[in-house]
C-alpha cells in the first residue's frame, strides 16, 4: 500500500502510526507550521505541542529549569540576534535583573554579546552558565562555564550550535563540584 518516510528514511504504510519529535517545539518558536496537514502520499499529520528542548535537553543532562529554594522560574529566549541589534525584541537589561534561569535557543553565535551585556546590566560574572550542545543527540557535549569566562570557553571548547544555554544557579544545583564556591 502507499507508504511515506519518516525520520531517518524508514517508511510506514498509510495504516501505521508514526511520531516524529522535533528538536524545537514548533509552538515555542514557530516559523508558520500548520497544525495538522496531510502529506503528499496521503498520510496524515499531527503536530503534538508540549515538547520543547528548552527543559528537555537540560533535564537529560540533570539541569532543572527550576528547583526549590533556588529558582521559582525561568524564561526562554531565542537568541538570534544580538543585544543591539535593531530587530531585537528582548530588554536584555531587564533580564539581567531576573533572579530565576533564563534558558536561551540559538544563542551560541551572539554568546559573547549577550553575556557581556547581562554582566553590564547587572548579573553577576560568576553566574553558572551550561552550554548543551546537540543535546540528546550521540555527540552531546556540556559545558560548565559562568557568565563572565563562558565566551572565552566556547572558543576553547570550539563549540557549535545547535545548543541550549542554561544560565542560572540550577547549573550549580546539578554540578555542585565545578560550583562548590555557590554553596
Amino acid at each position: 500500500g502507499p507508504t511515506t518516510t519518516i525520520a531517518g528514511g524508514r517508511t510506514c504504510a498509510r495504516s501505521m502510526s508514526s511520531v516524529t519529535v522535533p528538536s524545537v517545539d514548533s509552538t515555542v518558536r514557530s516559523p508558520g507550521m500548520v497544525p495538522s496537514e496531510t502529506t503528499a502520499t496521503g498520510v496524515a499529520c499531527t503536530v503534538v505541542p508540549g515538547l520543547t528542548s528548552a527543559i528537555s535537553v537540560p533535564a537529560m543532562v540533570g539541569i532543572p529549569v527550576t528547583h526549590r529554594g533556588v529558582a521559582h522560574e525561568f524564561t526562554v529566549i531565542s537568541g538570534h540576534l544580538p543585544p543591539d541589534h535593531e530587530s531585537s525584541l528582548v530588554d536584555w537589561d531587564a533580564v539581567a535583573q531576573l533572579r530565576g534561569t533564563v534558558v536561551m535557543l540559538m544563542a551560541v553565535e551572539n554568546l559573547p554579546a549577550i553575556t557581556k551585556r547581562l554582566v553590564g546590566a547587572g548579573r553577576s560574572a560568576t553566574t553558572p552558565v551550561a552550554v548543551i550542545s546537540e543535546g540528546t543527540m550521540p555527540g552531546e557535549r556540556t559545558l560548565l562555564s559562568t557568565l563572565g569566562e563562558v565566551a572565552a570557553d566556547l572558543v576553547a571548547e570550539g563549540l557549535r550550535p545547535p545548543a541550549i544555554v542554561v544560565v542560572g544557579d540550577v547549573v550549580a544545583v546539578a554540578n555542585p563540584e565545578r560550583y562548590s564556591w555557590q554553596s
